[in-house]
């Protein structure tokens, strides 16, 4: 499911809680948002501005 809305900080309990959080994607042109969001939300990685991105020489539990 993709839903791209406007947040406030009550968006970060409704992400985490889910027993799922392996990613998330965070649209935005603040980069303090970003980094906050990421430190936030309880997956195991964030996107910034991007979807489904990453390099394979990265590591990985999976």
């Amino acid at each position: 499911m993709c839903h791209i809305a406007p947040f406030d900080d009550e968006v970060y309990a409704l992400a985490n809680d889910s027993d799922y959080g392996l990613t998330a994607a965070v649209w935005t042109t603040d980069v303090g948002r970003a980094h906050r969001a990421g430190a936030a939300l309880d997956v195991a990685l964030v996107w910034v501005n991007t979807w489904s991105l990453w390099d394979l020489r990265s590591p990985s539990a999976g």
